[in-house]
């Protein structure tokens, strides 16, 4: 006849006899599987034991366990507080039951639930936070024509650039040719993007006819405020071009981008129509 090794499971009034022979040959890895819940070794090692025994005193556990009584009374009470043991007071002796592991599964699934909303929140407040600017500087003549046509790429449909234009300076023209300038502002007019363009006091005969046709409103600033490089506004970010020296600054930060949008539209209010 086979021999059976029984534990003693207390789940509310009810003892509950388990066969537990074939976990036994499973206790390493089971012992591993508790160390990686966040359980020490010597805690892992308790709770196995008080699931051999079933319940027990902290002698009866710390035999099983192979540890000192005093060390396996504190480890016991630890696992009291996490929930998986419990306390039952038999006249004068403290007996300790393996606490139903739905019991703690349902307490780390809470746990679990808790970590969630607190994480979403810190995650909403990470993403709302104004943290430091994202900085890219590109050098060359393929690298501004690619930074330009991406601007167009992720300027949502429908949404506005507002830039610094000065016509005088041929800023573009240093850069790319007239068909490729062309061609990447009729990809503007697909996607619906409008541009408000604020240029120099009489730089407005500089402008080429043809940018017109193409969703672009242009002012011209009062007298004594020049500027030759351009400023673009979109997006969450701000951006300097200069195609003298041959190099464009893009700098992705929500306040700043802000603030440059309140001064162009306060410029813009301040210039005349043309």
């Amino acid at each position: 006849m086979k021999s059976h090794i029984l534990t003693k499971y207390f789940v509310g009034d009810i003892f509950i006899l388990v066969n537990i022979k074939k976990y036994i040959k499973n206790m390493p890895s089971i012992l591993k599987l508790l160390e990686n819940i966040g359980l020490s070794g010597n805690e892992a090692s308790v709770y196995l034991a008080t699931i051999k025994l079933g319940s027990g005193t902290s002698e009866d556990i710390a035999h099983a366990a192979k540890l000192q009584r005093t060390t396996t009374k504190s480890i016991l009470e630890r696992l009291q507080q996490k929930g998986f043991v419990s306390l039952q007071k038999s006249r004068s002796k403290h007996i300790y039951w393996i606490e139903d592991p739905k019991v703690v599964l349902n307490k780390e699934n809470a746990r679990l639930d808790l970590i969630k909303e607190i994480f979403s929140q810190i995650n909403y407040e990470y993403k709302t936070t104004d943290r430091k600017p994202k900085v890219e500087v590109f050098d060359t003549r393929e690298g501004i024509i690619t930074l330009i046509s991406k601007v167009i790429n992720e300027t949502k449909k429908g949404d506005e650039i507002l830039t610094f234009e000065s016509p005088s300076a041929n800023n573009y023209q240093k850069v790319m040719t007239n068909e490729l300038f062309q061609a990447l502002s009729k990809q503007k007019i697909t996607k619906g993007i409008q541009t408000r363009v604020i240029i120099p006091l009489g730089e407005s005969k500089q402008i080429r006819p043809s940018s017109l046709k193409f969703n672009v409103t242009i002012r011209e600033l009062p007298d004594n405020l020049a500027f030759t490089s351009s400023i673009w506004i979109f997006g969450k970010s701000i951006g300097f071009f200069s195609g003298n020296q041959i190099f464009a600054v893009i700098i992705k930060h929500e306040e700043m981008h802000d603030s440059f949008s309140a001064i162009f539209n306060f410029l813009w209010s301040m210039s005349k129509k043309i």
